[in-house]
């Protein structure tokens, strides 16, 4: 027993003495240095009051790590941030207080089929970028299904799943991401004379990276979105008042939108999971990184009675 035990004590010696020798430290001087760079996030629609703009810089692998998210710094001021689509230009100007650049939209409207080239300035650097807004995309129906349910002595729950129906145009690529709005008015007792009307809304939930559709294998074909939905209900002295009105918006988007956005939902998808493969972040930032895309967004209102 003496001699198994001094067996197992020279055995775990040399565990962990080769564990050790796997650790080799590297000499910071020989790793490259890759500095700050712009990082731009702009998405333009004919729909859209505002054209928006976030810049940025990105946050180096190596040296401090200062409490930043999504490895960039925040929106950062200074920066000539110019948009124009070959005949005419707009700066947009740097909003302090939302912390964005941004110009009115009815200075420079957005127009489907136009290609925009987005340039922006920044401490030394220059990044471009450009973009073709597509056509819109009608819905052509949008399908609602509810269910009741008692959740308590006084209080009843209604759970809404919704689906989209569009045609797809024929002949090319197309990209889309479905979304939504759901809005209603309660009537809450404030006392027991007293009665006020409250609007409340919220976003109709779809699965993250469902909700991105392509017409790759069905082009040309009834294209239909995956189901959507959302809840209300009643509570003490809470009682919705008729019709709830559900907003539903298609986004025809271009490639670089869909991508980004769909790797953006794909990471947050596997967040957490130490065995998932790593999710690719795509940039169209010429000199720097980020997005610069289009859509253009039809809606369609269902009013339930």
């Amino acid at each position: 027993m003496r001699f198994q035990s001094f067996f197992l004590f020279i055995l775990s010696i040399g565990f962990f003495t080769s564990c050790d020798n796997l650790v080799q430290e590297v000499d910071s001087d020989l790793v490259p240095q890759i500095g700050e760079k712009v990082v731009v996030h702009c998405y333009i629609s004919p729909q859209d009051s505002l054209l928006i703009a976030l810049v940025s810089l990105s946050r180096p692998v190596l040296g401090a790590d200062p409490p930043y998210s999504y490895g960039t710094k925040p929106v950062v001021p200074g920066a000539l941030v110019t948009l124009t689509d070959g005949e005419r230009s707009v700066v947009l100007s740097f909003d302090e207080q939302a912390q964005r650049y941004s110009a009115l939209a009815k200075s420079f409207p957005i127009q489907t089929g136009k290609n925009y080239r987005l340039q922006v300035n920044l401490n030394n650097q220059q990044v471009t970028s450009s973009c073709t807004v597509p056509a819109q995309v009608p819905l052509s129906a949008v399908r609602v299904d509810s269910v009741e349910q008692l959740v308590g002595p006084n209080s009843k729950r209604w759970q809404y799943q919704i689906r989209m129906d569009w045609q797809d145009p024929a002949g090319t690529r197309n990209f889309y991401r479905t979304a939504g709005t759901y809005a209603y008015k309660i009537l809450e007792s404030i006392t027991p004379s007293r009665l006020e009307e409250t609007l409340l809304n919220g976003p109709i939930q779809f699965n993250r990276s469902e909700a991105f559709i392509t017409d790759l294998k069905q082009d040309g074909q009834l294209l239909t979105s995956p189901k959507g939905d959302f809840a209300i209900q009643t509570a003490g002295g809470r009682f919705p008042i008729r019709p709830l009105q559900i907003m539903a918006s298609l986004l025809h988007t271009d490639a670089n939108y869909y991508n980004y956005h769909l790797a953006i939902e794909r990471r947050e998808d596997t967040s957490g999971n130490p065995f998932a493969e790593p999710v690719l972040i795509p940039s169209n930032i010429d000199g720097g990184l980020g997005c610069f895309g289009a859509y253009n967004r039809s809606q369609k209102t269902v009013l339930i009675p």
